[in-house]
């Protein structure tokens, strides 16, 4: 995502279809979460989250 693209909490996030465009291979073995964003499933909210408490534990436990 781009850093301005901020959609809806509640956005349920699914792929774009390509048509016959080639996909891209999951490289989640080379992110620094070992999370792959291909395989996905939940909103944005929970995606968001879910990076914030990755990189911020402690927040995580109290706020999120």
């Amino acid at each position: 995502f781009p850093f301005f693209f901020d959609p809806d909490f509640n956005a349920k996030l699914e792929p774009i279809d390509l048509g016959s465009a080639t996909t891209q291979e999951d490289d989640k073995d080379q992110r620094w979460d070992k999370s792959s964003v291909h395989a996905f499933e939940g909103t944005y909210g929970d995606y968001l989250l879910g990076k914030v408490g990755k990189v911020f534990p402690e927040l995580g436990k109290k706020e999120l």
